[in-house]
């Protein structure tokens, strides 16, 4: 299961902000209740800020990775979290694996939305190349 979100806000420092947050949370929380019944364990991230890594396509990207365990549906299974950042607009894909998906399709999935959900930002503020 994949979810998205689209974030913007008044400038690019409070875009930011929100990037930094999200990643203080990983670092402090390794393991986190989603719900009753839902976790998400091992969490580990990691940050690039533009030029690093190879990243050419975002001022700010952040990703963590981990187990999603459910009472409902089993696991443990593949986490990924995506957020970048361009402007004032933060992109953010999460994917919960399920029984039949391997990690890498995880993976690939929560890639394509946040790069497809960026570029669509860039566009929309008229500073995305064609």
């Amino acid at each position: 299961m994949l979810t998205t979100t689209v974030t913007v806000h008044r400038d690019r420092a409070e875009s930011g902000w929100e990037t930094a947050h999200a990643m203080e949370e990983v670092l402090r929380c390794p393991h986190q209740v989603l719900r009753e019944g839902e976790e998400i364990n091992n969490l580990l991230g990691a940050s690039f800020y533009l030029g690093e890594q190879l990243n050419g396509w975002t001022e700010d990207a952040f990703n963590e990775f981990g187990e999603y365990l459910s009472e409902a549906d089993g696991g443990p299974y593949r986490y990924v979290w995506y957020q970048a950042q361009f402007g004032p607009v933060t992109v953010a894909v999460a994917g919960k694996g399920a029984a039949g998906f391997t990690k890498q399709e995880i993976d690939a999935l929560a890639v394509q939305g946040t790069s497809r959900l960026l570029l669509q930002a860039k566009l929309a503020l008229a500073k995305g190349g064609v």
